[in-house]
């Protein structure tokens, strides 16, 4: 049995930063039908509405979900990689882009401090993930 009530999807609930944890944030996808497992590190990976799979990661310290996403291109490295990832940098908002190890990365930095507005947390984990794709589609 859980000790975490669940969130209804339409409600401009706020989750109070010291309630927020991997199980928290995981029972505010659930409220909002969103596919995803929990993984032994800790990390969520969500699987679903999403072009790209996305990680989110809890760093309780400094009181930050990160969102992780990558792209690997299929005809290998991207020539002028640093040219196109500042392109994207300077085009597209949300994800800041880098290329690292072969593939292009998305990384975005959302405070909890304070705590955790639901509504926009699934607004932009779902704008990210839409931005994310935006640039994966440019450098095509």
């Amino acid at each position: 049995m859980s000790n975490v009530s669940p969130l209804h999807p339409l409600t401009t609930t706020v989750v109070p930063e010291d309630q927020i944890t991997v199980a928290r944030v995981s029972a505010v996808l659930d409220s909002a039908f969103i596919d995803h497992q929990l993984e032994d590190d800790d990390d969520i990976y969500v699987t679903d509405v999403m072009a790209y799979p996305v990680w989110i990661n809890l760093d309780r310290q400094s009181k930050l979900l990160m969102l992780v996403t990558y792209f690997e291109p299929e005809a290998g490295p991207i020539s002028n990689w640093l040219e196109k990832v500042n392109e994207l940098n300077a085009k597209i908002v949300l994800p800041q882009f880098c290329y690292r190890e072969g593939g292009l990365w998305g990384c975005y930095w959302l405070s909890y401090d304070g705590g955790l507005n639901v509504r926009h947390f699934i607004k932009l984990l779902r704008r990210f993930a839409e931005a994310f794709r935006s640039g994966v589609e440019q450098l095509r």
